[in-house]
């Protein structure tokens, strides 16, 4: 295994040598393919939630929280990953992220009811959350200070601006296909794709000097974006919905 460290991260690769040429760029390929992803799961509901709701009997409420419950954990999530990625390895904690998308992805694809479905979507951002932050961790790790950083990290602002704008598209044409369902199972197989593919690409990347997760600074965010959401959507008596933002 070659060890090397650049800064206060030590980086490392299960070849005797450097990097070369060609696993930069597929490092650079998985690494952008993950907010591609994470973007597209996100977004499935934008075009879905008719169909959704209604093969499940969810009320006005309840579709507030499907299109949400992703932000809550992506919330908190971002928070503490980053840190997680640090002490135990940015690619262990990509691996588990992808992990994680995969079965919440499968379990909301399976949901029966609507808060299943929420808290599939509320662990999906969490997943999500530890696939962003690790990816761009790793570029940046990866590539050396200047020009190739800087394209890098543009390649990967891209694939995020990608998965903003293909995943309604893609959501409602496999709505229209194959049920609300598909594009849930979608996200399943490519996190679990993506996840094989971080594993045998990505160097393993973490700091000399671990630093203390703030687990209740993760926690109290969730609750306080929770709280936030569940006053931003108000529902009229007659049954129509009307927004508040408080």
């Amino acid at each position: 295994m070659h060890v090397q460290k650049q800064g206060s991260y030590s980086l490392s690769s299960d070849s005797g040598a450097g990097l070369s040429a060609s696993n930069v760029g597929m490092i650079q390929a998985v690494a952008s393919a993950g907010p591609l992803l994470v973007l597209f799961a996100f977004t499935v509901p934008l075009t879905t939630l008719t169909s959704t709701a209604e093969a499940l009997s969810a009320g006005s409420g309840a579709q507030a929280w499907i299109l949400s419950a992703m932000s809550v954990g992506a919330a908190a999530g971002l928070l503490s990953s980053g840190a997680v990625g640090d002490d135990y390895g940015r690619r262990r904690t990509f691996v588990i992220g992808c992990l994680l998308l995969a079965f919440t992805s499968l379990l909301a694809a399976i949901s029966p009811n609507g808060p299943l479905l929420i808290v599939a979507r509320v662990l999906q951002g969490i997943g999500g959350a530890a696939i962003i932050s690790c990816s761009l961790g790793i570029i940046g790790s990866v590539f050396s200070v200047g020009r190739a950083r800087s394209n890098a990290t543009g390649v990967w602002a891209a694939a995020l601006g990608t998965g903003v704008a293909i995943g309604p598209l893609l959501s409602a044409e496999l709505d229209r296909l194959a049920g609300w369902q598909m594009p849930y199972l979608v996200s399943a197989v490519g996190a679990f794709l993506l996840a094989l593919a971080g594993h045998l690409i990505f160097p393993e990347v973490r700091a000399v000097r671990p630093r203390r997760v703030d687990l209740f600074g993760a926690l109290f965010l969730s609750g306080g974006w929770c709280l936030y959401y569940q006053h931003l959507w108000k529902v009229a008596p007659v049954g129509t919905t009307r927004w508040f933002l408080v």
